[in-house]
């Protein structure tokens, strides 16, 4: 029974090395023929999903909160003159008109994609809330071309106030962030940004 046992062994390890063997030569040979395996990983987006991404539109990346106050004088001589002193809310929003991207906004090769994005910039030029528009002091009678004339002056300065270098840069940074994190959810290896004049 032992010699029996032995001579199963043998055969076993005859068969595993004709295996390897069998192995070795389709390796030698597929390789003769310059054929490789290798691992690739696709980008799993489509020109539908690019369409999508432009499709939503206007992305906010910076909000600024400003509050300004407004002062205009009418001179009367010899009299008291008129004063109008206003105060003004606005919620500004800085970030990415999508409507703005040019057809050839995302190009693609291999695993690496690059993105150009339009400048960040203001998203409504409506920022001003009218309905917290508060009238702080008034004397005189004061009609809708005075009012519309400080309502402009509060407008520009709220825009001074917001749309600053530093404001720009971080509207700019968040939104490279933000699109390297989505084009590399999608496959992309490496995600390039950039932003057009």
């Amino acid at each position: 029974m032992k010699r029996n046992i032995t001579y199963k062994a043998i055969l076993a390890l005859l068969a595993l090395a004709a295996a390897t063997g069998a192995g070795f030569l389709i390796y030698r040979s597929a390789e003769g023929f310059g054929l490789s395996v290798e691992s690739r990983k696709e980008i799993g987006f489509s020109v539908s999903k690019v369409s999508e991404i432009k499709r939503l539109g206007q992305w906010e990346f910076v909000s600024v909160i400003d509050e300004e106050i407004v002062d205009t004088v009418r001179r009367r001589p010899l009299y008291q003159d008129d004063r109008l002193t206003c105060i003004y809310y606005g919620k500004l929003s800085i970030g990415i008109d999508m409507s703005k991207t040019n057809d050839d906004w995302v190009r693609v090769s291999g695993d690496t994609v690059w993105v150009t994005l339009p400048q960040p910039t203001l998203l409504d030029d409506n920022f001003i809330d009218e309905a917290r528009t508060n009238v702080f002091y008034q004397r005189g009678k004061w009609g809708g071309n005075a009012r519309e004339q400080m309502r402009r002056s509060a407008e520009e300065q709220m825009r001074r106030f917001a749309l600053t270098p530093s404001n720009l840069q971080q509207a700019s940074t968040a939104a490279e962030n933000r699109f390297k994190e989505i084009f590399t959810t999608l496959g992309a290896r490496h995600v390039e940004v950039t932003f057009h004049p």
